[in-house]
């Protein structure tokens, strides 16, 4: 819960005191829930991605002594056709981008193709959104391109002109 502090003290010193003592039962803990807890500890699940969480939490199931074989399967399984279609999208979005050329046409822009992807990823989950994550990758690298030139290329008559375009 501490995790989730909005500004109180009090909970900022409860996380203190529950990490330090968490960190200091990991040495008697078994390797792998030690490994779990430090995991959790310094990733909290509230600010991570959960694609990138999954493999920290098979690899943790699978060293259970209680386990349920078929449905570690079945999500490792999803986990590797979820990687291979966002690796898939990814190289889609880079062949479009190099393309497109405005990487080399504007030297002091951004060529950020993985952060630009990150954000439909995260939201738009599952196959059949594939498109979707596709194209809203390549408006968000156009916003930041368009933001690179207004902040950083543009002299301040263009900026006029390009405000008075957008204002129309």
């Amino acid at each position: 819960m501490s995790h989730l502090n909005m500004g109180e003290s009090l909970l900022y010193k409860a996380k203190d005191f529950s990490s330090k003592h968490l960190r200091f039962a990991t040495k008697y803990m078994e390797p792998n829930l030690a490994t779990y807890v430090t995991q959790s500890l310094d990733h909290p699940y509230h600010v991570s991605l959960m694609r990138y969480k999954a493999r920290h939490h098979l690899t943790y199931l699978q060293s259970l002594p209680t386990r349920n074989i078929a449905m570690e399967k079945l999500a490792l399984a999803e986990f590797h056709v979820n990687k291979v279609q966002h690796q898939r999208e990814m190289q889609e979005v880079k062949r479009w981008w190099m393309s497109l050329g405005l990487a080399q046409e504007i030297p002091a822009a951004r060529d950020q193709i993985l952060k630009w992807y990150m954000w439909p990823m995260t939201i738009l989950e599952g196959l059949s959104f594939s498109r979707y994550r596709i194209e809203i990758t390549k408006i968000i690298s156009l916003i930041y391109i368009v933001n690179d030139i207004f902040d950083i290329v543009a002299t301040q008559e263009e900026l006029s002109r390009f405000n008075e375009a957008i204002n129309r």
